[in-house]
């Protein structure tokens, strides 16, 4: 089952961009957090410039999160306040991607067309 109390805390987390921009860009370590409820998971990216916060939930048999990308300078808002044809302010983006449990210590977040920067990016969890 992708959810359960395992998934709970801290994260480390970094960014691999593919595409784009540049072929291959993959960023440092960042501290990620996941916080489980009765409908899914409240994640967030709470180190670095660019960060996210959204939801993970379950949407046709997949784990999908839906959040808001945002500069560290700016307020995080929903993603269900965003326009249906909000496509991106330079500062906030509209973060959608597929989450994947691979074992115990390891998780994803697969974006197959973000808003900026490059093709496919891969948020990858460790502890």
């Amino acid at each position: 089952m992708a959810f359960d109390p395992s998934l709970n805390g801290e994260w480390n987390c970094r960014t691999m961009k593919l595409g784009g921009l540049t072929r291959l860009t993959v960023y440092t370590n960042f501290k990620c957090r996941m916080t489980l409820d009765i409908t899914g998971i409240r994640f967030e990216k709470l180190t670095g410039s660019q960060r996210t916060s959204g939801r993970i939930e379950m949407r046709d048999g997949r784990a999908v999160y839906l959040g808001v990308g945002y500069v560290s300078s700016e307020a995080p808002q929903s993603y269900s306040e965003l326009a249906p044809d909000f496509e991106g302010s330079g500062t906030i983006t509209p973060d959608v991607a597929v989450f994947e449990r691979v074992s115990d210590t390891r998780a994803r977040l697969l974006f197959p067309a973000p808003v900026n920067e490059s093709d496919f990016d891969i948020l990858e969890l460790t502890r």
